[in-house]
């Protein structure tokens, strides 16, 4: 993720902090995904957040259909992709930090589907480069 393209950061100090993934999609400075820390040990919990609700009127739907049908490969983040979808994405779904990190399949397929929602010829192909 933090090597995708990314144009602008936005890093957190506070009780939780995180960073955001900024790019330029049509000109704009548009925030697409947050990772943040949770709240401190033991129980929190970092956790990987995207955007959508934010980009749908900015991207259209097609983009983030396209993202959509790789991000659902990963099992924790599926039923999330599902509930985005009947809301017409305009939902904010993330998934545990934990649930992809140890899975380098899904972590290729969350930097996959955020490029997807970041670079129009990806959504385009596909997803092929």
């Amino acid at each position: 993720m933090l090597a995708s393209g990314v144009s602008g950061w936005c890093g957190g100090r506070g009780a939780t902090p995180g960073v955001a993934g900024w790019y330029s999609l049509n000109g704009r400075p548009t925030g697409v995904w947050g990772l943040n820390a949770g709240a401190a040990p033991p129980s929190g919990r970092a956790y990987v957040v995207l955007n959508l609700a934010d980009l749908v009127n900015h991207i259209g739907t097609d983009r983030i259909e396209a993202a959509a049908s790789v991000l659902d490969r990963i099992p924790s983040f599926a039923g999330k992709i599902v509930e985005a979808r009947a809301d017409d994405w305009h939902k904010y779904p993330s998934l545990y930090l934990a649930d992809v990190a140890t899975n380098p399949v899904h972590v290729e397929t969350l930097v996959e589907g955020i490029r997807m929602l970041t670079d129009p010829m990806a959504s385009a192909t596909g997803g092929a480069p």
